[in-house]
């Protein structure tokens, strides 16, 4: 009753958003490492954006019926080994 289908469209924001924040920490750190945030607010927070929106455009182009699951299944698994 309650649950929704999830679109593909939602999928890849959801898991876009999901390799963005949570398996880029350590390149992040090291971007605030070296341009610091109180100076360079407006540069870190375009670097993130950038790399979402490249990352929802490279799934988007990768994605179809078919093989959406298999590309984030291989995906997620690869980036939780390699943190």
């Amino acid at each position: 009753m309650f649950l929704q289908k999830i679109t593909q469209n939602k999928l890849i924001i959801i898991v876009s958003l999901f390799l963005v924040l949570f398996d880029n920490v350590t390149f992040f750190s090291n971007l605030i490492e070296v341009y610091s945030l109180k100076d360079y607010f407006g540069f870190v927070t375009s670097v993130a954006i950038v790399y979402l929106f490249f990352t929802i455009f490279l799934f988007g182009l990768l994605s179809t019926k078919w093989t959406i699951k298999p590309i984030f299944i291989i995906v997620l698994l690869v980036s939780s080994l390699a943190n």
